[in-house]
C-alpha cells in the first residue's frame, strides 16, 4: 500500500477507490486501510460513498459526536435495498475507528456523506420537516426545482455549514430523483448519467461548502474507472472517473480499482431479492482480472510509465444482482486499463462476505 500512498501527491484533492463487486470482504478492508492512511498521513478530510444521502448522513453526525450510541445502531438504520452494502461489520468498524479519531483530533472532523440519488421520499420528508421547523413561511406545495432555488437562496439561515449542506443537499436529492425515476421508465443511457451527474453535483457542494478540503470517494469500479476507456462511451454513458477528471484536471483526481480473479461475493440474484453468498468463478481467460493474477500473489499495479495496460481487454464488474452461471458472456466490461485508472489492485483470492453481514 505504500506505494499507492507515495503515487497521491500534494496536487491531489479527490482519490476515487473502487470495486468488481459490492459484496467482498478484502476490497472493504483494503480501502478502510488506504482510507484511514490518507486521513492520518495525506490529511484528507471527507468519505464520499455510494450510498444514499439522509442515512450517510446519520453516520455523519455520529463520526462527529452529535450521535451517541455505537456505530452498529447508526448503520441499523439503513433500511433500503442492498443494506448489506454499508450495514456490514467492515463499514462499522471503520465508523468507530472516525468516531474515536475525530474525538481525540484538533482537525476539522472527518466528515462521512453519501452520493446517490435513490432515496426520493426520505429525502423530500427530511426537506419537509426542517422547513415546517425552522422556515414555515416555504411552501411545502412547490414544486422540487423552485423549492430547491429557494433553499439554495436561503442557504444562509440553515445553521452551520454542514446542517445547511444537509437541507439543501436532501432538496437536489430529490429533484434529482424525481428525473432519474422518470427517465427509468423510457430506459437508454440517460437515467445512469442523471445519478452520476447527481454524484457530481454532490461532490462539487462538498468541496464548495469545505473549501480547500480534500475527499475520499468510494464506489464500483464502473463509476469510479473513466468511462471513455470502456465501451460505456459508446453508449452515451458518463460516471464519476470520467466527470471528475474534465471538471477538476486529471492531476488533481487519482483513479484507484480493485479486481480478483476468484473467490466469494455476497450479492442477490435478482433486484430486492434475497442476499446470497456466491461462488465467483476463475476470471475468463484473457481478461484484465486473469492476466493480473500472473505470479499468485496480491499486486498493485501502477499505470504510469507502464505501456502494457495501455491496451483493450476485458475487465470483470459485478453489482449487487449477480448470476455466476451467467460468465463469461455478461459481467465483462471492455477496458483499456491504463487509461481507465491510475492503479489498480488485484487479489488473486477473495474469501467473500464472510463478515460482510447484516447488522439488522
Amino acid at each position: 500500500m505504500d506505494v499507492l500512498l507515495d503515487e497521491v501527491g500534494s496536487d491531489v484533492r479527490l482519490v476515487c477507490i473502487g470495486e468488481a463487486t459490492h459484496g467482498t470482504s478484502e476490497f472493504y478492508m483494503k480501502r478502510i486501510a488506504l482510507t484511514k492512511r490518507l486521513i492520518l498521513e495525506k490529511e484528507f478530510d471527507w468519505v464520499a460513498v455510494e450510498g444514499d444521502w439522509p442515512d450517510c448522513y446519520k453516520i455523519n453526525c455520529f463520526v462527529k459526536g452529535e450521535e451517541n450510541g455505537l456505530a452498529k445502531e447508526v448503520l441499523s438504520q439503513f433500511h433500503r435495498w442492498p443494506t448489506w452494502m454499508w450495514a456490514n461489520e467492515e463499514v462499522a468498524e471503520f465508523v468507530e475507528w472516525l468516531k474515536h479519531f475525530n474525538s481525540g483530533s484538533t482537525r476539522q472532523p472527518i466528515g462521512f456523506y453519501g452520493l446517490d440519488v435513490y432515496s426520493l421520499g426520505q429525502s423530500l420528508q427530511v426537506t419537509f420537516d426542517y422547513l415546517k421547523k425552522h422556515d414555515p413561511q416555504s411552501s411545502c406545495e412547490k414544486p422540487v426545482l423552485e423549492l430547491l432555488s429557494q433553499m439554495l437562496a436561503n442557504a444562509h439561515m440553515y445553521g452551520d455549514k454542514d446542517e445547511a449542506l444537509n437541507v439543501v443537499q436532501n432538496c437536489l436529492v430529490a429533484a434529482n430523483a424525481e428525473r432519474y425515476y422518470r427517465q427509468q421508465l423510457f430506459g437508454g443511457p440517460e437515467s445512469w448519467n442523471i445519478r452520476d451527474r447527481h454524484m457530481i453535483e454532490t461532490v462539487s457542494q462538498l468541496l464548495h461548502v469545505h473549501p480547500k478540503s480534500k475527499g475520499i470517494i468510494w464506489a464500483h469500479n464502473t463509476h469510479v474507472g473513466d468511462a471513455r476507456a470502456t465501451d460505456m462511451a459508446k453508449c452515451g454513458m458518463v460516471n464519476i472517473g470520467q466527470l471528475l477528471r474534465e471538471v477538476y484536471s486529471k492531476t488533481s483526481v487519482y483513479l484507484i480499482g480493485f479486481s480478483t480473479y476468484k473467490g466469494q461475493v455476497m450479492a442477490s440474484r435478482k433486484w430486492g431479492d434475497e442476499t446470497k453468498e456466491m461462488k465467483v468463478p476463475p476470471a475468463a481467460f484473457g481478461s484484465w482480472d486473469s492476466e493480473l493474477r500472473t505470479g499468485g500473489t496480491d499486486r498493485i499495479h501502477i499505470m504510469k510509465g507502464n505501456p502494457g495496460f495501455d491496451t483493450v481487454k476485458m475487465q470483470r464488474a459485478i453489482g449487487v444482482v449477480y448470476k455466476p452461471e451467467k460468465e463469461p458472456s455478461s459481467n465483462y466490461v471492455p477496458t483499456n486499463l491504463a487509461q481507465r485508472l491510475a492503479s489498480h489492485s488485484c487479489e488473486v483470492r477473495t474469501r467473500c462476505g464472510l463478515t460482510l453481514i447484516y447488522i439488522h
